[in-house]
Formats: structure tokens, C-alpha cells, sequence
């Protein structure tokens, strides 16, 4: 599943004028509430998500696992990013 987070939020926020407000009150929050998940300074409480996934429209299917994985792969060393697509590519061909 995928983890929504300071780093979830920024990747959906799109800079528009007025977004960190509107996302505020759509939470129930204020808007230096908002400011602190973004820095990292208070974490996303799980009363939260539903209403944030529902702000940014986001359908947390295929999409956001695919990203889920892409950010797993780029945290790998290199030597284990070409183990993670040798057992990618043995599970393909099964």
C-alpha cells in the first residue's frame, strides 16, 4: 500500500495559488498544520489520508503501487537493482 506522507504530498501538489489552503480545509486543518506535514515536522494522522487521497483525486490502485516500486528500485545499490530485474525478468518468462 502505498505510504501517504510529506514526500506523497509534495509529489501531488501541483504549486497552484491557494492549493495548501484548500488542502487545510479539506482536511480540517490549518494551513500551518499543512505546512508542518510538508517539512516533515508532523506526520499525516491515519484520520487524514481518506480526506487527502480524496483532495488530490487519486485513485491508489496501479498507479501509485507502480511508483511504490520505482521508489523501492531507486533506493537499490546497483548491484541489487541488476538482482531485482534478473528476478523480474525469471518471473516474466515463467
Amino acid at each position: 500500500m502505498e505510504v501517504i506522507d510529506a514526500e506523497w504530498i509534495r509529489r501531488h501538489l501541483t504549486g497552484e495559488r491557494g492549493e495548501q489552503t484548500r488542502l487545510a480545509d479539506a482536511i480540517g486543518l490549518s494551513p500551518d498544520v499543512i505546512s508542518k506535514i510538508i517539512s516533515g515536522k508532523r506526520r499525516v494522522k491515519s484520520e487524514e489520508i481518506p480526506k487527502i487521497v480524496s483532495f488530490f483525486g487519486v485513485d491508489l490502485s496501479s498507479t501509485d503501487r507502480n511508483h511504490h516500486l520505482l521508489e523501492l528500485y531507486d533506493s537499490l545499490s546497483e548491484e541489487k537493482k541488476r538482482q531485482a530485474e534478473e528476478f523480474l525478468r525469471f518471473l516474466a518468462e515463467k
